[in-house]
């Protein structure tokens, strides 16, 4: 019995200490431990502690492009420490977009889990690393995302691009309102789906359109990207649709009931 009572005040007390210690950790280990799981993010003005911080300017580079992300703070999960797998509740904010969710890392395994994300953004904001100009707003929610060892695992995502828009090199073309969802193929990549929504305060959406678009060797400085499926115009404006039209004659063939079978691969 008093062998038994030695232990766990012993355990009670270790417990204690590493919580004392622990608790005084600089937000800087928190920023730390992210970038080495995600070396893109760059931060400046890191203030707080463990537990609780902020930054007072984010951003996501990759591949020569960076996408502001503002304002960010996070809120570590004491408990998650015990299992060595620290979770970080985070948000960011500047003018006009909002980020937030929550990432798991394993200390063990390297394995990173986000959960719950949700952004909403302008797509102008992330169109320079497609190398395109895009228009409108869009909406994302991540239900769970993994990433091990360069290699996206585990992942069902959705989202709404609101009020799409393309530049063809001569004018904006209007493309209404477009949904996605996507998940992992089960070999490191991604695929997706695409089609138009229906929008109430107009007469139709200014283009039909089914896609599967799939993106593959994600780590590599130019990933692989597949579209195929099939886009036609439905502008009743003759304008609209030429210019729809002749974009289309790029990058598909036509079908002959006024569609456009795409069939791209980069």
């Amino acid at each position: 019995m008093f062998l038994f009572k030695k232990r766990y005040w012993l355990t009670i007390t270790l417990l204690l200490t590493t919580f004392l210690v622990v608790k005084n950790f600089p937000a800087a280990w928190v920023i730390y431990g992210v970038q080495k799981a995600a070396p893109g993010l760059q931060v400046s003005s890191v203030n707080g502690s463990l537990w609780e911080g902020r930054a007072d300017y984010s951003q996501w580079v990759d591949r020569g492009h960076a996408l502001p992300l503002g304002q960010l703070a996070w809120r570590l999960n004491g408990l998650s420490l015990l299992s060595l797998n620290p979770c970080i509740n985070f948000s960011t904010l500047t003018s006009g977009q909002s980020l937030k969710g929550d990432v798991c890392y394993s200390l063990l395994s390297g394995k990173a889990v986000a959960s719950d994300v949700d952004a909403n953004l302008p797509v102008s904001r992330i169109a320079p690393f497609f190398s395109v100009d895009l228009g409108g707003d869009v909406d994302i929610y991540i239900q769970k995302a993994t990433w091990q060892n360069q290699r996206l695992g585990e992942t069902e995502l959705s989202l709404l691009w609101q009020r799409a828009s393309l530049f063809n090199g001569n004018q904006w073309l209007a493309l209404g309102n477009i949904q996605g969802r996507a998940q992992d193929d089960g070999s490191g990549g991604l695929s997706s789906q695409w089609n138009h929504v229906e929008d109430a305060q107009q007469a139709s959406s200014p283009v039909e359109l089914d896609l599967i678009v799939s993106v593959t060797q994600l780590a590599q400085p130019k990933p692989v990207l597949k579209v195929s499926g099939t886009i036609a115009s439905r502008e009743r404006n003759a304008s609209s649709r030429a210019g729809l039209n002749q974009m289309l004659q790029f990058i598909g063939e036509p079908v002959g009931d006024g569609s456009y079978r795409i069939n791209i691969k980069e």
